[in-house]
């Protein structure tokens, strides 16, 4: 886990270098968004939640931040990133130290969001990947509950729902047993036009609860089939060193 944590540091640094020395414009529309989803509900949503936006595909709370009754640090990455090309649209989001430190049980909700994907619509179809997997302690009473991915080819962000033009994949909440992980695939018709992808995921932490870290990511591309072979096959190489893997966890 340290020398995970220790990549994670290099690789968000390097990330973020190379974003803000590119000449592309910044990207406005990514954005992370953290709540304490008790906190908010109960505060009439004026409490609880913190939203980032990012520039040059690299969105970060910069280190540890305090959202209601939680700490975390987060980082998320987007095109022009990590290998988004004409075929290929890619998003990551990077979670490290999710601690509880309030006196209840609380939930703690992540979404990820970008928008203005184009991919080259060779084929009918575009395959979709989502993909969560992380560390947790303790157990059983820290849960994931919910973890989708969504496609909006009416190009929203933060799109929670299916509403005509959405298409969304969820990962079946796996037991927290330490280590976890889980991949859904799917695909979608798709004409060529500009889409968003969101990315959401709920936690359930009891107090002084805490998840050492998990990644969450989407990948679509086009054409389908091959794209699906890709993503299915091929999509955690593209992460490199940082990729979703079972990691152990450090008392």
């Amino acid at each position: 886990m340290k020398g995970f944590c220790k990549f994670g540091v290099i690789f968000t640094i390097a990330m973020a270098v190379l974003a803000f020395g590119m000449s592309s414009p910044a990207n406005a529309a990514f954005k992370l968004r953290i709540t304490d989803v008790d906190l908010f509900a109960s505060s009439g949503g004026t409490l609880g939640q913190v939203t980032i936006t990012g520039a040059g595909g690299v969105v970060t709370t910069a280190g540890p931040i305090t959202v209601g009754q939680f700490t975390v640090s987060a980082d998320g990455f987007s095109k022009p990133l990590i290998g988004n090309t004409d075929t290929l649209a890619h998003m990551h989001l990077h979670a490290l130290g999710i601690t509880n430190l309030g006196t209840t049980t609380d939930t703690l909700r992540f979404e990820l969001t970008d928008t203005g994907f184009v991919l080259t619509p060779y084929g009918p179809g575009a395959g979709m990947t989502s993909m969560i997997g992380g560390t947790a302690t303790p157990v059983p009473q820290s849960q994931l509950t919910l973890a989708t991915q969504t496609v909006d080819l009416n190009n929203n962000e933060f799109t929670s729902t299916s509403p005509p033009g959405a298409i969304t994949l969820t990962n079946a909440p796996p037991p927290l047993t330490g280590a976890f992980s889980d991949t859904k695939i799917g695909n979608f018709a798709y004409a060529g036009q500009a889409f968003s992808i969101t990315e959401r995921d709920e936690l359930v932490l009891p107090v002084s609860g805490a998840i050492s870290s998990f990644d969450a990511d989407s990948q679509v591309v086009t054409p389908a089939p091959g794209g699906l072979i890709l993503a299915a096959s091929g999509a955690l190489t593209l992460l490199g060193g940082y990729r979703l893997r079972r990691k152990k966890m450090v008392a």
